[in-house]
């Protein structure tokens, strides 16, 4: 590989990695607070945590890829160009095209990635993370009812069980409410 692709390279792929980790984390921060009440529940573990983050990393990156290579290109060729360094290459006879070649390469890479993502790592995702939440909601119901106690944590949700027996594996007299 010649000492300029490997350059130009350099100077695109370190932002690149720096956009997906942070936007991947701002993802996740968001799903995470819009989710607090399901994740912040008493049978939660540090266990379910991951396997969220396992199943969610698929579809955020679907949507941090392409707005973390716009701002690798933005950041790494507008730096180029700050330094004047673009100027010097050109002056050197490198043409436009070659220093596109990089940019291409790596945006025909991401692009294949989307796609594999987009129609495999996505959906499997998704379905994994909607039965996780059952799951998790599920723990969180039958570990925090307790007897004679309004349970109103489910969102137009109301429960109450006059006995719970056990670890919360059995209620008698149960009344349900649903505000839907």
């Amino acid at each position: 590989m010649k000492l300029l692709a490997r350059y130009l390279l350099k100077e695109l792929i370190v932002p690149l990695v720096v956009w997906v980790l942070f936007l991947f984390l701002l993802l996740f921060v968001m799903q995470f607070l819009r989710g607090t009440e399901v994740l912040l529940g008493s049978a939660v573990t540090l266990g379910d945590v991951g396997r969220l983050i396992l199943y969610l990393a698929p579809h955020f990156l679907v949507m941090a890829l392409p707005i973390a290579f716009l701002m690798a290109i933005l950041l790494g060729l507008g730096r180029l160009n700050e330094d004047r360094e673009l100027t010097a290459l050109q002056a050197l006879g490198i043409s436009p095209t070659q220093l596109l070649a990089g940019p291409l390469a790596i945006g025909a890479l991401l692009g294949g990635l989307m796609l594999l993502l987009s129609f495999t790592g996505e959906p499997w995702g998704m379905t994994a993370v909607r039965e996780l939440v059952n799951e998790v909601i599920k723990k969180n119901v039958a570990g925090d009812v307790k007897s004679g106690v309004f349970y109103e944590d489910l969102s137009d949700l109301t429960l109450y069980a006059e006995r719970v027996s056990g670890k919360g594996e059995r209620w008698t007299h149960v009344l349900v409410h649903d505000d839907r």
